[in-house]
């Protein structure tokens, strides 16, 4: 999520795609400030629907302002932690959290300033429901390399051409 004024998050909404949706208005968010990028987990009750793989949820966040914030989510695979080996190469830890299994067949990396790194004939992984995976991704250090301090955009594509996004903090 991107913020463009400093703000707490004091609340989210989430509605699936039959309408149905989540609210919780007692969630304590954090401060963030402004263009900062940060991962956040949004957990419902499992009442009114519950997450499935593949299917889109739109999210709406709200701050102590009562600015809004809006985006929509996939659930599947995420990322549970990084870390940047050295500067052509990290560790991904992934998560599959859905009920399908999933194989990588490509991936893209994107530093700050919009340059890509795209591996297209990459063998990636094939994550089964609730695996845990680490997986090395690699950049040629042609159009830039990893640095400390910065977030990285990382996009893998799996074998139904489903494009996963992760944003990815070194």
């Amino acid at each position: 999520m991107l913020v463009e004024e400093k703000g707490s998050l004091v609340s989210y909404y989430v509605k699936d795609s039959a309408g149905n949706s989540f609210h919780d208005p007692t969630w304590t968010g954090p401060t963030m400030d402004r263009n900062t990028v940060r991962s956040l987990d949004f957990v419902i009750d499992g009442k009114a629907f519950t997450f499935q793989l593949g299917n889109s949820y739109n999210v709406i966040m709200i701050d102590s302002r009562n600015a809004q914030y809006g985006f929509s989510i996939i659930p599947g695979v995420s990322l549970e932690s990084s870390i940047r080996n050295t500067s052509l190469n990290a560790t991904l830890n992934l998560v599959n959290h859905g009920p399908q299994t999933t194989t990588f067949t490509a991936y893209g990396v994107k530093d700050p300033q919009g340059h890509w790194y795209n591996n297209t004939n990459w063998t990636g992984p094939t994550l089964n429901p609730g695996d845990h995976v680490a997986v090395n991704i690699l950049i040629d250090g042609q159009a830039f390399v990893f640095q400390a301090g910065y977030w990285y955009t990382i996009q893998a594509t799996d074998s139904t051409n489903m494009v996963h996004t992760w944003y990815v903090p070194f």
